[in-house]
């Protein structure tokens, strides 16, 4: 599952069973095709998460704190116009 608002990438979930396969590059690949930039964010502890968008192309550009959960979170820009 993947949602857009506007340029925003707002969730992506990938079934924990099927996670390590491919589909959540996927998901994000289709989300690039369909935009020329994107935004996210992610929380600071996640590593993993931030690790994977940096593989999609993701690049960290600030830090804020989720005004819901008070964690903190990374920032992340893509650019279609970085890639090429």
């Amino acid at each position: 599952f993947v949602a857009l608002r506007g340029n925003t990438l707002a969730a992506l979930f990938v079934a924990v069973a099927r996670q390590g396969n491919g589909i959540g590059r996927q998901l994000v690949a289709t989300a690039q095709k369909v935009r020329t930039s994107l935004r996210l964010t992610a929380y600071e502890e996640n590593g993993r998460a931030i690790e994977f968008y940096k593989l999609c192309g993701f690049r960290p550009a600030g830090r804020r704190i989720d005004e819901h959960t008070r964690h903190p979170e990374v920032v992340m820009l893509w650019d279609s116009f970085e890639t090429n």
